[in-house]
């Protein structure tokens, strides 16, 4: 399993700003902390307008990645206690040791405290960490994930946030934990990969349906070069030069710069857990259809390899009126027990985006106007039957000879009188050809 980060120390970036290659994503005022400025998606998401409707109270996220540096100002008493699939920490803590910097980076994009710009706020910072150490500041394997997802779902997690994968499909334990959890009503949540770690397709467990796969997005909006993408992408999310918390072995300052789909990862496991805490009686498969029906269609019109539904809109997803579906819009039948109008399948909203179908357009006009055009030949031909002037029978021929005989060859009887009668058409008659004065 490999994890999805590239980091920096920010005051290395700051020194070697010049030479990074694209423009420069960030900016803000020359007095302020790098630690908030470097947070520049949470203006454009509205994150201030966010928290004040949720900072996502009473809601459990499960990381499973390396051991969480509980340690840590933006982290204390945002953990916890969890457990370890992989020889870490019984209870998924990390020491301030290296090798413990990525889950805590990850966790601390999810509920950092704040507290000022000196500080990192996280998605939602009321929500609370579930650490489950997959390994011990290494690399996990898919045993140790899969384990550790399905001890997660059995713990409390509504969330579970995945920053970690492999190339290829998933492994029998992947998908078995995978289907576990969603069973349970557990919205999991995992990194579409990086390109830049010689990952071309969407990883698993990304690639299991019914996994929300995230992939990443730059300041700006545009599509992050590093993102691995593919038709399994779900969402986007932002994931280049971003503040992470981790420790000082790590980073001296406590704070780092990093890129990658492991932080788009851990910005999504936020969003929703926002959701599921303003809406605390809505099962997974909902949590997951106002996701997506929410998010910004960009890209392609409709879901595209890389940007899936759309870029999150964190806001919309907690303000918007969005149908209720009953099944999950990733896998089929959503979790837990069907509402009392759930008896039969409701269909989905079309995708986002979506082309109109112009031939099945032409078709359902084309229809009525065919019928309707010839309904008014039938009418005018029986109307002009009706009203057609009558033709009188022939006149019998009388001989003016004498009785019995028989008239020459050459005689013509004389014609008939001419009719004494006369036609008159009903008003309006004949009926305009103009289509303008048809009622």
């Amino acid at each position: 399993m490999t994890r999805l980060t590239v980091r920096r120390t920010i005051a290395a970036t700051l020194a070697v700003l010049a030479g990074l290659t694209g423009p420069v994503l960030w900016a803000g005022p020359a007095q302020a902390d790098p630690v908030r400025q470097y947070q520049w998606y949470l203006t454009p998401l509205k994150f201030t307008e966010v928290h004040q409707i949720t900072k996502g109270a009473g809601v459990v996220v499960a990381v499973v990645d390396t051991p969480i540096f509980e340690g840590h100002r933006d982290l204390k008493g945002q953990l916890l206690q969890g457990t370890s699939t992989g020889g870490g920490p019984a209870n998924g803590w990390g020491a301030d040791n290296p090798g413990n910097a990525h889950g805590t980076e990850v966790a601390s994009l999810i509920v950092g405290k704040g507290g000022g710009d000196d500080h990192l706020l996280g998605i939602a910072p009321a929500a609370k960490i579930l650490p489950v150490a997959n390994s011990n500041g290494g690399n996990g394997t898919s045993i140790t994930t899969a384990s550790g997802i399905k001890w997660a779902a059995d713990h409390g997690a509504k969330v579970i946030n995945l920053s970690n994968g492999h190339n290829g499909s998933a492994t029998d334990e992947e998908t078995e934990a995978i289907r576990y959890a969603i069973a349970k009503d557990v919205v999991v949540v995992a990194g579409a990969g990086n390109r830049g770690e010689g990952m071309d397709a969407v990883i698993s467990p990304a690639n299991i349906p019914g996994v929300v796969a995230v992939s990443g997005v730059e300041q700006g909006g545009n599509f992050w070069s590093g993102s691995t993408y593919g038709p399994e992408t779900v969402v986007a999310a932002p994931g280049s030069q971003m503040s992470v918390a981790g420790d000082s072995t790590t980073f001296p300052s406590g704070y780092g710069l990093a890129d990658g789909t492991s932080l788009s990862t851990a910005i999504v496991s936020g969003v929703v857990a926002l959701i599921r805490s303003k809406f605390p009686q809505m099962n997974a498969a909902n949590v997951i259809n106002r996701l997506i029906r929410t998010a910004r269609d960009n890209g392609n019109p409709g879901r595209d390899p890389k940007f899936g539904f759309g870029t999150i809109q964190p806001l919309a997803a907690l303000t918007a009126d969005v149908p209720a579906v009953d099944t999950n819009p990733l896998s089929g039948p959503a979790a837990g027990q069907p509402g009392p109008s759930s008896t039969a399948v409701k269909p989905s909203p079309p995708a986002l985006g979506g082309h109109l179908n112009v031939g099945r357009l032409v078709a359902l006009i084309a229809c009525p106007v065919v019928a309707l055009g010839a309904l008014l030949a039938v009418i005018i031909v029986a109307a002009r039957r009706r009203n057609r002037r009558p033709v009188p029978p022939p006149a019998t021929a009388q001989w003016p000879g004498p009785p019995g005989g028989v008239p020459p060859p050459q005689y013509q009887p004389p014609p008939p009188p001419p009719s004494t009668g006369s036609f008159r058409p009903p008003p309006n008659w004949p009926p305009s050809d103009d289509p303008g004065r048809r009622q």
